[in-house]
């Protein structure tokens, strides 16, 4: 086990970066930021067409958002 830990806003603790990020307790703006850029695995339908379009914006150079 990995001795770092990723925890979400609600104090869920991860032990890998894929499970934080695939998280369903991130904001939406969180989910669609993450679906855009590759690190999220679409969890529904939904979030596909989400990523889908998050990358055709970004592939457009029409979309970045940064969270700090």
């Amino acid at each position: 086990m990995s001795a770092i830990k990723w925890t979400d806003d609600l104090g869920v603790e991860y032990d890998t970066y894929q499970e934080y990020v695939n998280s369903p307790n991130h904001n939406l703006d969180i989910i669609y930021n993450y679906l855009a850029r590759g690190k999220r695995i679409p969890q529904n339908e939904e979030e596909k067409v989400w990523q889908e379009e998050g990358k055709r914006l970004i592939a457009k150079g029409g979309y970045d958002i940064s969270f700090d």
